[in-house]
């Protein structure tokens, strides 16, 4: 164990032991003094999605007990931001199905990631999985629900998130203002007829599933 980690292990400990049975469990990360919160003092434009600080992850119930998760490697897509009405917002996000990734380490597995991309998402027939955002509304200064249309499988249902404005600033190192959203929402497999055949066990893995999105917008250059 290196002096960071241990600083941290015991820093972790130091918390758990004062917070004792009165500690609350953090639920979400805290904002940092460099980002604003405040979605309305951003500026207005199009922002083009950062693929190596974005995930999009996703989870499912196994055996009807853990969830399990999984994630998309590769990622695009872009945010034409009104901060005067961010109801008229709107997003576009396209993810290749051929990148499912399960973090299994192995061929052998990464055959099994290949299976779920062909056998659950249709990947060789429709490589690209979609969503448009059709309407955005705010629930407080920082949150909101976002509706849009899901294509995966070839098949298109309508799909509700959560969103939530991480915090934005403007980066010096990129030279550009910076973004963040995260989004979540449930779906149903079947809705999009994207089975998973499994012969040994029946319900081996449940229908709904869980879309966890982070992601980082940069905004484009004029």
């Amino acid at each position: 164990m290196n002096l960071y980690t241990r600083s941290a292990f015991l820093a972790l400990v130091s918390c758990v032991a004062l917070g004792g049975a009165h500690a609350q469990p953090l639920t979400r990360l805290p904002p940092t003094e460099e980002a604003s919160r405040a979605p309305t003092e951003q500026p207005s434009g199009r922002y083009t999605l950062d693929p190596r600080h974005t995930s999009v992850v996703w989870r499912v119930r196994h055996l009807g007990a853990a969830p399990y998760a999984g994630r998309f490697d590769t990622i695009s897509g872009t945010l034409d931001f009104n901060a005067d009405a961010l109801e008229q917002s709107s997003v576009a996000i396209d993810i290749d199905a051929r990148s499912v990734s399960t973090g299994l380490p192995g061929d052998a597995d990464r055959d099994f990631d290949r299976r779920i991309a062909n056998q659950v998402f249709d990947a060789e027939a429709h490589p690209t999985i979609s969503f448009r955002s059709t309407g955005l509304e705010r629930v407080s200064d920082t949150e909101g629900r976002l509706t849009g249309t899901l294509t995966l499988a070839g098949v298109e249902q309508p799909l509700t998130l959560d969103v939530a404005f991480e915090g934005g600033r403007f980066s010096p190192l990129l030279g550009t203002q910076l973004m963040g959203f995260t989004a979540s929402g449930l779906l149903s497999r079947a809705a999009f007829g994207a089975a998973f055949d499994n012969r040994l066990v029946d319900g081996a893995v449940g229908d709904a599933v869980e879309l966890i999105i982070s992601a980082e917008f940069h905004k484009e250059r004029s």
